[in-house]
């Protein structure tokens, strides 16, 4: 039984079988076959009674019992596929082991968890009124930030002061070396128009922040070799060089791009509806901003089109027009020179008015007074690029008791203070969206340095219940929290616990079951072969009391129900001898205390006849 190869061979070793492995196969077809009796002689090159021989009838009995449950499983999946009409997997797991291949996991013994529902939300919530931080203050209001108060006023608190952030532009004129330093505040850039043009590189490139920043330092017509130096060799203590403060910008952006605006249901639970708790979205401002928008492009535009009648003599206000004009999102609308005649002035005027046009057009189009949520938003796009991201304030759903929930941010982590922070970091690995979160407000740590406070989680969760611990921590078996809870983490501006105006973004979102620490497991067969067709048949099941979620018990009542019901209304006529000579009819139920739905014809009776006596 050593793979027949007992005689020495002279053929190349690599081709003979090694003399001292034995033939699994052979032996276990020997074993099946009744010829390796316990205690027996098994023959030469085999041991005879003794420990070595019990040893391997040990393995070979637990080859065939792992054979017999691997045949248990085989059957119980391929009857498990069959049924549900998978025909291809019926046979995989013996298919698989005939071929010495790895099989699939077998379904059967896949038992759907059950356990607690909850979901987890995480967004940016601005609440009161918007305040810009002081180290941007002195930077004018552009139209952007006009349109989007609460987002420029919180990319001015992450965002490192402008007057920090410098660079030099070096050129030559009549041969003589040139060097002007130029800051970001120099540029009367804000926030948002910031994060909008966040597209500058470590090599120069003639993008909106390169033409810029060569506006600001004046260039003359005459100069050549000019160079924009984002890290020159000697700088001040403290300064952030132009492509990191635009690598945060670029990270906001794209944090800021990847959200969606916060709505009052957001702050509800799912079950409830927002509006029926007092949440409501402050259209009318929304439409004062979109007003405010549509003017100001119109207002530019007139004035670039009035400057352009001017030329070519009056140049400085096209160029001033042109500035004006740039913070719409228009590629290529900051002048190409800050002084002297420039050939290219009235081709990019006329060609930045031609777009500017079509935006002031397509969004004066629109009754912005009686338009809905979504076309004044679209308001927006239209002037800024769809980009552009606005964000409604509103009044949140039954405030009381989000104001109960937020109080509690600091008592429900009492017992592990540092959870959220750390609960927050393990997250990165896992959500995308945290992970954007995450990366934005670090790299504005870096760069804000004392400045930037690290961001301190405000938690709160509903249904708001005394004495709470935060959903995020472990859970006590023997006093689980109830289903269908939402717990918030969020990054705040302002005060959400005592200002009742929000404003915000919907970083992530996710649901999450917590295991049960027990499963029922079961497997169900339909006696019929499945048929791939359209139910012909509905069942709406409508909950009987004020409960506020659904659970096993409730369904399976309902189902039961409609079951009898279903029994009763599809009896056979020996079973209704009595009645049968007024079939066919119609069965209604009737239930005369009123707990469940009925049809009492009594009362449509009592109508008709009450009509009849007013016809007489």
């Amino acid at each position: 039984m050593v793979a027949n190869k007992l005689t020495p061979s002279s053929d190349p070793t690599q081709t003979v079988a090694a003399s001292n492995v034995v033939d699994g196969l052979a032996l276990r077809t020997a074993w099946d076959n009744s010829q390796l009796p316990a205690g027996g002689d098994w023959g030469g090159g085999l041991p005879g009674p003794g420990t070595d021989q019990n040893k391997i009838i040990g393995l070979l009995q637990t080859i065939d019992d792992y054979a017999d449950a691997l045949g248990d499983l085989s059957i119980s999946e391929a009857v498990f596929q069959i049924i549900r009409g998978n025909f291809g997997r019926a046979g995989g797991l013996l298919d698989a082991i005939s071929k010495g291949v790895r099989p699939p996991e077998p379904d059967v013994v896949d038992t759907p968890r059950g356990g607690l529902d909850l979901t987890h939300r995480v967004a940016l919530l601005f609440a009161g009124n918007p305040a810009v931080h002081p180290k941007w203050a002195a930077i004018p209001k552009h139209p952007r930030a006009v349109a989007e108060p609460w987002l420029d006023s919180w990319l001015s608190q992450v965002l490192p002061d402008p007057s920090s952030v410098l660079c030099e532009v070096h050129y030559k004129v009549s041969g003589a070396d040139q060097v002007k330093q130029v800051r970001l505040s120099d540029l009367k850039v804000g926030p948002l128009d910031c994060t909008a043009m966040a597209d500058a590189a470590d090599v120069p490139q003639k993008s909106e922040l390169e033409y810029r920043i060569l506006y600001v330092a004046g260039i003359p017509s005459t100069a050549d070799k000019v160079q924009i130096q984002y890290q020159p060799a000697t700088l001040p203590p403290g300064t952030v060089f132009f492509p990191d403060f635009f690598y945060l910008a670029q990270s906001l952006r794209n944090l800021v791009g990847s959200s969606r605006a916060l709505a009052p249901q957001d702050l509800s639970l799912p079950e409830k509806k927002a509006e029926d708790l007092g949440g409501a979205m402050d259209l009318a401002g929304l439409r004062v901003r979109a007003n405010a928008a549509v003017a100001s492009l119109t207002n530019d535009v007139t004035a670039l089109q009035t400057a352009i009648a001017g030329l070519p003599g009056a140049t400085g206000a096209v160029r001033d027009a042109l500035l004006r004009c740039s913070f719409y999102g228009v590629q290529g609308s900051v002048p190409f020179s800050s002084s002297d005649p420039d050939p290219h002035l009235a081709d990019q005027a006329a060609s930045i008015l031609k777009i500017l046009q079509d935006r002031s057009t397509r969004a004066s189009a629109v009754p912005v007074n009686t338009a809905t949520l979504a076309d004044v938003v679209g308001v927006s796009a239209t002037i800024f690029g769809n980009g552009f991201v606005v964000l409604p304030q509103f009044t949140p759903p039954d405030f009381a008791s989000l104001q109960t929930a937020f109080g509690q941010s600091s008592a429900l982590v009492a017992t592990d203070p540092v959870a959220p922070a750390r609960w927050f970091m393990q997250l990165t690995h896992v959500r995308p969206a945290i992970s954007r979160l995450d990366a934005a407000l670090s790299l504005a740590q870096v760069l804000g340095g004392a400045a930037i406070a690290p961001p301190k989680l405000l938690l709160g969760q509903l249904r708001a219940v005394p004495g709470d611990k935060w959903l995020a921590l472990p859970i006590d078996p023997a006093n689980p929290p109830e289903k269908g809870r939402v717990a918030f983490a969020c990054v705040t501006q302002g005060d959400p616990v005592n200002q009742n105006t929000y404003a915000g973004l919907l970083v992530d979102e996710w649901p999450e079951r917590i295991p049960s620490t027990k499963e029922n497991a079961a497997v169900a067969f339909h006696y019929e072969e499945p048929k791939a067709r359209a139910p012909q048949a509905l069942l709406l099941g409508v909950c009987p009391d004020t409960r506020e979620t659904w659970d096993d018990d409730l369904v399976l009542g309902i189902l039961h129900e409609a079951q009898e019901l279903a029994k009763i209304r599809t009896v056979d006529l020996d079973s209704i001898q009595q009645v049968g000579q007024i079939l066919p009819a119609l069965y209604f139920a009737l239930n005369m205390k009123g707990a469940t739905i009925s049809a009492n014809f009594a009362l449509v009776k009592e109508s008709i006849s009450a009509t009849s006596i007013r016809s007489s």
